[in-house]
Parts: structure tokens; sequence; C-alpha cells
């Protein structure tokens, strides 16, 4: 049995061990060395202390206490003393394996795994097995793991595909979000009071405040008319974009796809590298992915669902970050070439049941509610709060933007809603908020599709569809407003293939 590097007693603090421990650390280096001081501090902060010291200890066992080992069939690892847990994994039921290497680990020669299976979890960003260990041990071990997969495969020509650095700046500009771009720059400024102190947190949040002073007054220069909050929001907007654009320029690049057999090798990553080792079998669905932009560009990213790929923070379960739908593109890589190629398990849909006019309203009502009213909660505010309109025309404008953007959305997620069979495979296009979904799912991976009514849908004879893979997690694909008769007998039809 192996024990991991010592360096994974750090993976077993949690961030509020850090939380603690710097402030404490802070406090001890700023008093005069002598002992009356650090009697006069530890008695200050007696209970921080004790919480890290219980946590230390917590992390410290947990390391001690779990052993590992490999051979050709499997892997085994014991954790704990009272109980003792013994986790016995056979490589041909693991769904995936992650490996990533920070800087750190990577000056050291480490790699950090996590090894996925269909059993479920407690939390949902647990592993089945989370590892430290060399990087020889970890190619010995993968080495095994891909020469099981291997031989599952349907397809024995090795295929490999490697993203251009301009899919990859297309991919992370359409992918972007300034929602979580603004989330991560907040979350690191009212982290930083209690790391490094509040002087620093008054430092950034000066700079902040400053540069969008001076911009705003820039921008103001040049555009009229619009209140300095509106510019300060706009601004905020643009640089969560901005961080939320890099970090997945930087998450995705190099990134490439390498299909083995039944083995799929995905690598990625400019700063912290990450290796995703996919079992071909396992793959519950492909997922086809388009916003409203792609869809009129022609362009789409295929996104697989297995399970532990894409549940770790800020990560998507790209596998092919773009390419092209149309046939007559000849600058990116064709979605049936793609599919062909790499994953011919899937079929896509021919002949889809598609919605009706008269269904089309569960689809567009809610965002058309949401634009007429906008206004009329702005000109109520304007009543209440005549010095504040500026400010509450431009909140109104940014926010009929999206309401319109997700109108459009609905409507065209109308002509593009349905269901078909192709093969051995259940077929669905749908829409969720403002991306559109073409899924595939083998019958060996469906679990359970389920048809649901309102008393509305019951009276126009219409229904809901939603398609559950034999995945970790009960999360159905919602396809909604088809006709009830004709899907009632696609499913007859599903069953009697199955």
């Amino acid at each position: 049995m192996h024990r991991q590097h010592p360096i994974a007693v750090i993976g077993y603090t949690s961030r509020y061990f850090w939380l603690l421990i710097i402030p404490l650390i802070r406090g001890l280096v700023t008093i005069r060395p002598n002992m009356g001081s650090i009697r006069r501090w530890a008695e200050g902060a007696e209970w921080d202390i004790l919480i890290v010291v219980i946590m230390l200890l917590a992390a410290v066992y947990s390391y001690l206490f779990l052993e590992y080992e490999t051979d050709s069939c499997g892997i085994r690892v014991k954790t704990g003393i009272c109980p003792m847990i013994r986790n016995d994994i056979i490589y041909e039921r693991i769904s995936m394996v992650s490996a990533e290497q920070n800087l750190l680990y990577r000056g050291m020669r480490l790699v950090k795994i996590r090894i996925e299976t269909d059993a479920p979890v407690l939390r949902r960003k647990n592993s089945d097995i989370t590892l430290v260990m060399p990087e020889d041990e970890f190619g010995r071990l993968t080495d095994r793991i891909s020469d099981s997969f291997r031989k599952n495969g349907s397809r024995r020509v090795k295929t490999a595909y490697k993203v251009s650095f301009a899919e990859t700046a297309m991919f992370a500009m359409l992918f972007s979000s300034a929602v979580s771009g603004a989330f991560l720059m907040v979350t690191f400024i009212s982290g930083s009071a209690t790391i490094i102190g509040e002087k620093l947190e008054a430092s950034l949040l000066g700079i902040v405040d400053g540069v969008s002073e001076a911009l705003a007054e820039l921008i103001g220069n040049i555009i009229y008319g619009i209140s300095p909050v509106g510019l300060k929001i706009s601004i905020i907007i643009g640089v969560g974009f901005s961080v939320s654009f890099i970090s997945n320029l930087l998450r995705l690049a190099r990134f490439t796809t390498v299909r083995d057999g039944g083995s799929i090798r995905i690598d990625t990553g400019l700063i912290t590298k990450r290796m995703y080792l996919i079992n071909a079998i396992r793959i519950n669905m492909v997922d086809m992915r388009q916003n409203l932009f792609m869809k009129m560009a022609g362009l789409t990213s295929v996104h697989i669902s297995c399970t532990g790929y894409g549940k770790q923070k800020s990560e998507l379960p790209v596998f092919i970050p773009i390419c092209s739908s149309r046939r007559k593109d000849k600058r990116l890589l064709k979605i049936g070439k793609a599919m062909e190629d790499i994953l011919p398990e899937f079929a896509t849909g021919e002949h889809y049941i598609s919605s009706d006019i008269l269904y089309a309203g569960r689809l567009i009502w809610p965002p058309a509610l949401w634009v007429c009213l906008q206004p009329v909660a702005a000109l109520v505010l304007t009543v209440f709060f005549p010095e504040w309109y500026d400010l509450i025309l431009f909140i109104m404008i940014i926010g009929e933007v999206p309401a319109v953007i997700m109108l459009i959305t609905k409507a065209a997620a109308y002509l593009t809603n349905g269901v078909d069979i192709k093969k051995n495979c259940f077929c669905a296009k749908y829409n969720k908020w403002y991306e559109f979904h073409t899924i595939s799912v083998p019958f060996e991976r469906l679990a359970q599709i389920k048809i649901t009514q309102t008393p509305f849908q019951r009276i126009n004879r219409s229904c809901d569809v939603h398609i559950f893979t034999a995945s970790e997690y009960k999360m159905g694909q919602p396809v909604r407003a088809l006709p009830a008769a004709e899907v009632q007998d696609l499913l007859k039809a599903a069953g009697n293939r199955r």
C-alpha cells in the first residue's frame, strides 16, 4: 500500500482554514517578540487557534489514514480507522479520470487526480477517489486505465483533433459571462480583508473606484445623457466579462482531443494543466450547444455528459469547443465529421416531432411578460423617485436587452424543439435559458423518459418530455410544447427497438 505525498494535507484543509490561519499569523508577526505579548495574543485569539488546530488535526488524520494500491485489474483505497472503509474499483467501471497540475505541483512533479464512477456521491463536487501522486506513478496508472478503456470502443482507428488559438478565443468569447467574471472579482476583493488585511482591501477598492471614475469621466465626455452610476455599472459589466473571457481562454488553451478505441483523452490548460481520460461507453449524452448568435452564424459547441466531467468549479464539459453546422463552411470542422470520427456511437435526428402553433404560448409568454413589465415598473418608480430618473431609465434599458433576446430565443425554440429516434439513440432539440441544445442519448444510457402535462396542455393535447440519462445525478433534459399523441407513438417505437 502507498501513501500520498504530504502536500495532500493542504487539500484536506477547507478554505476556512486559511481565512483563520493567515490573520493569526499576521497578528503574531506584528506583536513584539516577548512572552507577555504572545500570551496576550493567544488569549485574544484562543477560539480561532483551537478551530485551526482541530482543522489541521483532521487534515493530518485524513492523510495518515489513507492508503492506496494499484495493479493490472484496478485500484484499492483504504480510508479511516474507526470505521475503516475500503473502496475497490476495477478499471472497466471507471467513467473518467481527471488530473490537474498547477505551478506548485509541476515544480514538485506531482499530479492531483480524481477518479469517477457512476456510483452516487453525497455531494455534487465529491469524487469517488481523490489522490496526490508522483508523475511517474500517475503515468503507469493512466496507461493501465487507457488499455482497459481502449478495448471497449467501436472506433479502433486513433483520431486526434487539436483546437487552434482562434477557435479557443472564439469559444471563450461566446461562453464567457459578465456575471461570473464580476463574481470572481468580488470574491477576490472581499476575501482580501480576511486573508491579508483591511488596508489591502481598501487599496483595491480605491483602485477600482478610481479607475471606474476615470473611465466614467472619459466615456461621459463622449456619450452624453447617461448617469455616472449607469456608466460605472457598464464598466463593471465590461470588466467582469473580460475576467471571465481571460479565465476561459487560459483554461482551454492547447485543447486537444484524442480518441483511441474506447479511450478518449482531453488535454487542456496553459498555467494549470488538466488532463481528462474518459471511458467512451460511459458517456451518457452528447450535447451540441448554441446561443442565438451561434445559431445564426452556423456554429456549435460539442459537450458531453459523463460522470465527473464538468462538475468542478468553473469547468465546462467541452468535447469540441467550436465546429460548423453548415456544410459550405470550409474553415471549421463540420459537426457531422466530428461525430463520425470521434463519437460514432451517437447519431443525430433527421425527422423531429416538432411543436405546433397552438403550443407556442407555452414558450413565449414568460419572456413576453418580462419585456412588458419592466417599462411599467420603471414608470412606477419614476413617479415615486423622480430624482433617479436617469438611473431608472438606464437600468430598464439594461434589463430590456436580455429580455428581448430571451423572447427571440424562445420564438426560435418553438421552430426547432422536437424529439426523434435515429439508429439506437434518442435524439432531442430543446431550449434552456439562452441556449439551444441538440442531444443524443444511446438507449443503453437512457434511464427514463417522463411526459408531463399541465391542465392547459391537457386541453390542447400537448406535453413536455423530460429525458433522464444513467448518470449519478437525476437531471432531466426538458423538451417543451410537443404534440402528446405523436410523442407517445414515438416512445412505443423506441420501446420496440429496445
